[in-house]
Formats: C-alpha cells, structure tokens, sequence
C-alpha cells in the first residue's frame, strides 16, 4: 500500500493517526513516517486499515438494512468506551446518508 492511498483511507473512515497509532500499537510518529512515505507501510498495518476499511462497509450496509428493512429513521452516533470514535461513527453515518438519502443523524443513546 502506497503512502498517499493509507492516508486517504485513514482520514476517509474519520480516524486520526493518534487513534491509529493506538489501535496499532506504534508510535504516532511512525504513523506519519508511513504518510510522509519516508518508511514503507508495513503489511501488518495495511491489512489492518484495510479490516477497518470492511468494518466500515458492513457496519454501512448493516445500517442502510436498519432503514430500508426495519423503518428505522434515524442513525445515531454515540460513542462509549470500546466503540469505535465518534469521528468514524461520523463518516459512517454520512456514507449511510449518501446511500439513502435524507435521514436523521443523532448523538447520543
């Protein structure tokens, strides 16, 4: 994976390299070594962002179900300790948005 398309991933599922850093285990700098492409991305954190990546996919269709299937109106966007950050849960619900059309974004329970 090239330099330019980790980091349009990364920002495009609303993570920040602090969290991706944290998720991975490695030091934030080195996170903008493998943007900068001073360091090659290792195969470990690329297959990573690339699980996040189909993370995102199905928790959009799971979504776009919810309220073609089951009339739910809304998608809500509340972050507990465990779940993934706001900020993702944010690109979700836009991407949820684009598919569907107008719906209602929440926060909170």
């Amino acid at each position: 994976m090239r330099a330019t398309e980790f980091r349009l991933i990364r920002e495009g599922l609303g993570l920040t390299g602090g969290w991706l850093s944290s998720h991975l285990e490695v030091n934030p700098r080195t996170i903008d070594r493998w943007e900068a492409g001073d360091t090659a991305i290792p195969e470990f954190a690329a297959r990573a962002l690339r699980d996040l990546e189909q993370r995102a996919r199905d928790e959009v269709a799971a979504r776009v179900d919810a309220l073609e299937h089951w009339g739910v109106q809304e998608v809500s966007i509340h972050e507990t300790p465990g779940s993934m950050p706001a900020r993702w849960q944010r690109a979700v619900a836009f991407r949820v948005r684009q598919e569907v059309g107008d719906v209602l974004i929440v926060t909170g329970p």
